[in-house]
């Protein structure tokens, strides 16, 4: 179905198969236990494709633009972590809004980081003025991830 069936209908859909289930297994299963089937079950092709995309699109735009930032690596491993277990896990309520918040901290810092917003002002007015070099680091407070990659910059 293109939409899907509604959330939470497994065992609605596994209902023609209960009694081979039962007998083969001893149990009734009603999750699909892994994240993929679930929302393609539930919320069709067309939630899926939107759960993926979503997903998808927010960790090519962390990757393009990390930078060696550790906030963008942290956000982006962790959203990329709960995708890959949800492959072989189901979907929990409580722990799904964290995904969700992990992936949105990342791309918002990103966005925040790149429009020269807080402490990062004075690197963007730095940047815009001039190629930015070793002599700069006098003049802004640089964290330790920021002087590894003006030196790698300048190696390059």
């Amino acid at each position: 179905k293109l939409f899907g069936y509604g959330n939470e209908t497994i065992a609605e859909c596994m209902q023609k198969y209960y009694d081979e289930m039962v007998s083969i297994t001893g149990k009734k299963y009603d999750h699909a236990h892994s994240e993929l089937l679930q929302y393609l079950v539930t919320t069709g092709i067309f939630g899926a494709m939107s759960y993926y995309g979503f997903a998808a699109s927010s960790f090519i735009y962390m990757i393009k633009r990390l930078k060696g930032d550790a906030v963008v690596i942290a956000c982006l491993t962790g959203g990329i972590s709960y995708i890959v277990q949800g492959l072989v896990t189901l979907n929990q309520p409580i722990t799904t809004p964290f995904f969700f918040v992990i992936v949105a901290a990342g791309v918002g810092y990103v966005r925040y980081r790149d429009q020269g917003y807080g402490k990062f002002k004075d690197l963007v007015e730095i940047g815009k003025s001039t190629r930015l070099n070793s002599s700069h680091i006098k003049d802004f407070k640089w964290q330790e991830t920021d002087l590894l990659l003006l030196l790698v910059e300048e190696q390059v």
